[in-house]
C-alpha cells in the first residue's frame, strides 16, 4: 500500500498439541510498527490483505491450526 514505517518487528506465538506427534494447534502473529497516526487503518488492511490473500504460511497454517494477528502500534 505504499505507506511509509519503521521499526518493524514480527513476533510469533505458537501452541503445540499434548499429542504426539506434536503439531500447532494456536498461532498468533504479533506486528510491532512504527506509523503516523493517520495511516494506521491503511496498515490494518495491508495486515488483512497479508494474511487473507497473499500470505502461503498463513493459509497452510490455517488449515491445521487457529491463526490470529494483532498489530502493536509504536510510538
Amino acid at each position: 500500500m505504499k505507506e511509509a514505517f519503521s521499526d518493524f518487528s514480527v513476533k510469533t506465538e505458537a501452541e503445540l498439541t499434548d499429542e504426539h506427534p506434536k503439531i500447532y494447534d494456536k498461532v498468533k502473529i504479533v506486528y510491532r510498527i512504527k506509523v503516523p497516526a493517520e495511516n494506521k487503518a491503511k496498515m490494518e488492511k495491508a495486515v488483512n490483505l497479508s494474511m487473507d490473500k497473499y500470505c502461503g504460511v498463513s493459509a497452510m497454517f490455517s488449515a491445521f491450526a487457529e491463526v490470529s494477528w494483532e498489530i502493536n502500534y509504536l510510538n
